[in-house]
């Protein structure tokens, strides 16, 4: 039911979906299959709250983390732990979420999924602008982007071309900027 919700764009209807999912799986006890389900579903209830972060959404990721581990299941892990930093990250946790991140980057090499990696580059991308390291906000952007594109995650791929932007600006190369905020525009219609 969250993901046709989440397809219709009804995201709160998703949301309540996810998080009924996840709490009903919290009562028995999760072996096996139904770990690898609560994973799958506290991403999905992730994906759709990037930006609407709460305390329960942190403590389903940090669940699953624990799951994928237990499983071996390193794309899981690295998606669950992407999430988690990004979340973390945009709550504020600011060192917990770049820690975070930083491991999904430095496994990258194992790691057969894409998608977590492009959300670990994306979401450090955001900490390098608030802390105004223009020139790695510009490099993980350009790292990001292409691998969230493939992966199919517009929200965030559309969120990183604005923040490539705004870089460029900061640095003075306004031809590029220009050049991206076009594309966002593009991207919003």
């Amino acid at each position: 039911a969250g993901d046709k919700a989440a397809a219709y764009s009804s995201l709160v209807e998703a949301r309540a979906q996810y998080q009924t999912a996840i709490n009903r799986l919290r009562d028995v006890e999760a072996k096996g299959e139904l770990q690898r389900r609560f994973v799958d579903i506290a991403v999905k209830w992730a994906a759709i709250s990037l930006l609407a972060p709460s305390e329960e959404i942190i403590a389903a990721l940090e669940t699953a983390r624990q799951y994928a581990q237990h499983l071996g299941d390193i794309d899981r892990h690295a998606k669950s732990t992407a999430y988690l930093g990004a979340i973390t990250l945009w709550s504020g946790q600011f060192p917990k979420g770049v820690s975070l991140l930083a491991e999904v980057i430095s496994q990258s090499h194992n790691i057969h999924d894409e998608e977590p990696i492009g959300i670990a580059y994306a979401f450090t991308a955001w900490e390098g602008m608030w802390t105004s390291k223009f020139e790695q906000v510009i490099d993980y952007c350009e790292k990001s982007i292409p691998i969230l594109q493939r992966s199919g995650n517009r929200l965030i791929d559309g969120l990183i071309v604005a923040l490539l932007a705004y870089a460029y600006g900061w640095t003075g190369n306004f031809k590029k900027s220009s050049k991206h905020f076009v594309e966002v525009l593009n991207l919003a219609q």
